[in-house]
């Protein structure tokens, strides 16, 4: 069997974290190859993404740096696929151009910030076989985020609703994204998404 790249995407609070896990196991128990992986990555790289949304840093920079962060892991991904394996990866390249469109869009970036991102990420980065988008709307996110003890500067609502309209427009773009409502409880979810995964797993 040859190894299946699959990523999972969505606004701050649409549970994707939970599914992803939910899946990781699923696939475990059932006897698959499978690798559980995120970005921000743990490297000091993905250290550096980190602070820099802790610090506030420019739009700009927290771009170049998340693209940094997914040049590197982009490599060990490639050879986890040459393994076979299946790779489950908890935000990819999507999160970087819907976030930091956003987020460039509100420090008034002269071009196309959305198609700026798109057009440097289609150059370099490995191309999943499926994507799943968890759709959310964005006052239901907002209850969700609430309830965490810590809140970045993106979980605020007129973001979030930025952010889901860039990633609807990668999925009216990309045949390899299929969207799954977010608004059922985890279980549902997860057993949705499962029945996704199945069309490019079985």
């Amino acid at each position: 069997m040859a190894g299946k790249f699959i990523t999972l995407d969505g606004i701050d609070g649409c549970g994707k974290s939970s599914v992803a896990e939910s899946i990781f196991r699923t696939l475990e128990e059932q006897g698959r190859d499978v690798v559980l992986t995120r970005e921000p990555t743990d490297s000091w790289i993905g250290e550096a993404v980190k602070r820099s949304i802790s610090e506030d840093h420019p739009a700009l920079t927290e771009a170049f740096l998340f693209m940094a962060d997914r040049a590197t892991h982009s490599v060990e991904i490639s050879e986890w696929l040459k393994g076979d394996k299946i790779v489950i990866c908890d935000r990819y390249a999507d999160s970087t151009i819907s976030y930091q469109a956003a987020s460039l869009s509100l420090e008034g970036f002269d071009e196309d910030p959305f198609e700026w991102l798109k057009g440097i990420s289609d150059l370099y980065v490995l191309s999943p076989d499926l994507t799943i988008l968890l759709d959310l709307d964005p006052g239901v996110a907002m209850e969700r985020i609430q309830l965490r003890e810590k809140i970045t500067k993106f979980e605020n609502q007129d973001f979030l609703t930025k952010v889901r309209e860039n990633f609807l427009r990668l999925a009216e773009m990309e045949d390899r994204i299929k969207i799954v409502d977010a608004s059922p409880p985890l279980s549902a979810v997860a057993e949705e998404v499962e029945r996704v995964l199945r069309t490019v797993l079985d």
